[in-house]
Order: C-alpha cells, then sequence, then structure tokens
C-alpha cells in the first residue's frame, strides 16, 4: 500500500454485454496490463464470449457485436479463470468500474459461487477527486464532466475503437497514466492514496 503509484501493476479492463438488465450476460470482457507506469498491449487480454443470451439490438449498436459472432466463442464459464490467471494479484481499473465489477461478478456467482476479489480503481471517481483538489489548492475550478469521452478529449487521446472491450481498456488506461501525473501535484503518489481516491468498496 505504501508503494509508489507508478511501480505498481495494474489491469486496465471493460466488459460489453447484452444489455443492461439483470439476466443480461457478458459478451465480451478486455484487459491491458500497466507495468511501472507504461500501458502494454502486448500484454493484454480479450475474449469474445458466447454469452448463452439473446443480446439487445440497443446493445448491438453499442458493442457492434453480432450475434453470429459468438457462436463457437467460449462461455463465461470457460473464459473468467483465464482473465482471472491474467490479472494475478495487480489491480483492476475502469470507468465507472462498478458497473462492469458488478456484471463480472454477477457472472462469477453464477458459474463460481465467489466474487471477484481484486481491488479495483474507478478513473471517474480519480477524475472527481482531482477536480475537487484544483479547486481546494486554487489550481482551477476542475472539471463537471468525468465521462470517458469527456476525459479522452481532455488528455488528447483518440477513441477509433470507442465502445469496444479492447478500445475502452486502452483509453481507460492512458487516462488513468494521466490522472495519476496530474494527481502528482496534490500529493497522491503513492497506491494508497490512489486507492483512497478513487478505489471502490
Amino acid at each position: 500500500m505504501k508503494a509508489p503509484a507508478d511501480t505498481v501493476r495494474f489491469v486496465a479492463f471493460d466488459t460489453e454485454m447484452t444489455g443492461l438488465g439483470d439476466r443480461d450476460r457478458l459478451v465480451s470482457i478486455s484487459g491491458i496490463r500497466i507495468d511501472h507506469g507504461r500501458l502494454n498491449l502486448k500484454d493484454s487480454y480479450y475474449e469474445i464470449l458466447n454469452p448463452e443470451h439473446g443480446m439487445e439490438r440497443q446493445a448491438i449498436l453499442v458493442h457492434h457485436i453480432v450475434p453470429d459472432e459468438t457462436t463457437g466463442r467460449p462461455r463465461a464459464v470457460d473464459a473468467l479463470p483465464g482473465f482471472l490467471d491474467f490479472i494475478g494479484r495487480d489491480i483492476l481499473v475502469g470507468h465507472n468500474a462498478a458497473y462492469d465489477r458488478d456484471f463480472i461478478n454477477r457472472e462469477m456467482l453464477r458459474h463460481f459461487g465467489v466474487p471477484l476479489l481484486s481491488p479495483v480503481v474507478d478513473i471517474l471517481l480519480l477524475s472527481r477527486s482531482e477536480s475537487y483538489l484544483m479547486q481546494k489548492y486554487g489550481r482551477g475550478r476542475g472539471y463537471d464532466d468525468h465521462s470517458l469521452n469527456a476525459l479522452a478529449e481532455r488528455f488528447g487521446l483518440d477513441q477509433e475503437d470507442r465502445h469496444t472491450a479492447f478500445g475502452d481498456a486502452i483509453t481507460t488506461g492512458l487516462i488513468f497514466l494521466g490522472l495519476l501525473k496530474s494527481l502528482k501535484h496534490y500529493g497522491v503518489t503513492r497506491l494508497k492514496h490512489v486507492l483512497r481516491a478513487g478505489g471502490l468498496i
């Protein structure tokens, strides 16, 4: 917990679902390693899943995964152990991360009876903390919009693969690194500080 945040290993992650209902399922999942302050695209995990469930039209319009693409793909019960192996003991980083974590937990509990145990940092919460600190220390009025699009624009990021699990994981990871750099101005330098400012309970 006392380690400098930029020396800790994280995994930027994202998911896409068949819809937003309580019975909807994962249709894709991705993770990209962040090691010593660098996003490593070669050390990544991405899988399209067979959700064993119909997909809502609105969801398809968002993530562009059509039902035919899920045929023959691994089910969540088969893919999640590989995702957990990939994460290992690293800390997950997401945007509005409780949403993705809760969908993963739904599958975890359904298939294995246990939730995801990895600590999770939410860049939305980190961005809100940054805005609060900016105002507190007189460095600006902060930001009102903490959406992924707004954060990507703030850090000058291209979002060519928006609304794909892999593309959004890349964007999330790069924003996270930008926020870590910015938060150093306010003494948020260690892992315990990052977890306090943006960690999920």
